[in-house]
C-alpha cells in the first residue's frame, strides 16, 4: 500500500513536469506572421456635381479672357489705323504747304530770270550806244567843246552800264538762291511722298505731280 502510494506520487510528479515542459516549448514557438490586409479597390463613379460646376466655371472664365483679348485686339488695331490715318493726313499737309513754296520759289526765280533777261538786253543796248559815242568823240576832236560833252555824255552812260551791270549781278545770285532753294524744296516733297506710300496712304493733293523716282506714275515726265 505504501508503495502503490509513493508511485502514484512519482508519475504525478512526471505528469506535472511533462506538462511544464510542453508548455514551456509551445511559448518558445514564434507566432505566424498575420496575413497582409488587402485594401479594397475604390469603386469608380462618374463626376459630381461639384465637379461639373467647377469645369462650367473654369469654361466660362476661358470665355471671358478669349472675349476680353479680342477686344483689346480691336482696339489696338483701331488706334493705330486712327494715328496711320493721321500721320497720313499731317503729311498731305505738309506736303501742301511744301509745293506752293516749291510754286512761289520758281514763280520768284522766272520772274528774275525775266528781269535779268531784260536788263542784258538795256546793257547790250547801252554797250552800242557808247561805241557810237566813242566814234563821235573821235570826230570830234576838233571841237574841243562837242569833245566835253561826249566825254560826259560816254561818262554818264558808263556810270549807268556799271550799274545795270551790278543788278545784273544782283539777280543771277537770287536767282540761283531761288533755284537752291526750290531743289531744296523738292527733295523734300519727295521724302514726304515716300513716308506717305510707305504708310500706305495716296497724295490727296488735286492735280499734284509725284516727284519720287521710286513712285513715279507710268509714262510721268518732269
Amino acid at each position: 500500500m505504501k508503495n502503490a502510494v509513493i508511485f502514484l506520487c512519482v508519475a504525478g510528479i512526471a505528469a506535472l513536469a511533462a506538462w511544464l515542459l510542453m508548455g514551456k516549448r509551445s511559448s518558445d514557438v514564434e507566432p505566424l506572421p498575420a496575413a497582409p490586409v488587402v485594401e479594397a479597390a475604390p469603386v469608380e463613379t462618374g463626376p459630381t456635381q461639384a465637379d461639373l460646376d467647377a469645369a462650367e466655371k473654369h469654361a466660362q472664365e476661358e470665355i471671358a479672357r478669349a472675349q476680353e483679348a479680342t477686344r483689346l485686339a480691336e482696339l489696338a488695331a483701331a488706334r493705330m489705323d486712327a494715328e496711320r490715318t493721321a500721320r497720313i493726313e499731317e503729311l498731305n499737309t505738309r506736303l501742301a504747304k511744301e509745293a506752293k513754296a516749291r510754286e512761289s520759289a520758281e514763280l520768284a526765280a522766272e520772274n528774275m530770270r525775266i528781269k535779268m533777261a531784260r536788263l542784258e538786253k538795256e546793257r547790250a543796248e547801252m554797250r552800242e550806244q557808247e561805241a557810237q559815242l566813242a566814234a563821235r568823240a573821235a570826230e570830234a576832236e576838233k571841237s574841243t567843246q562837242a569833245s566835253q560833252a561826249l566825254v560826259r555824255e560816254m561818262e554818264r552812260r558808263q556810270a549807268e552800264l556799271e550799274r545795270r551791270n551790278a543788278e545784273i549781278e544782283m539777280l543771277s545770285q537770287k536767282t540761283e538762291a531761288l533755284e537752291s532753294q526750290s531743289d531744296s524744296i523738292k527733295q523734300r516733297q519727295i521724302e514726304i511722298e515716300e513716308a506717305i506710300m510707305a504708310a500706305g496712304g495716296d497724295i490727296t493733293i488735286p492735280g499734284y505731280k509725284i516727284w519720287s523716282p521710286n513712285y513715279r506714275p507710268y509714262g510721268f515726265k518732269e
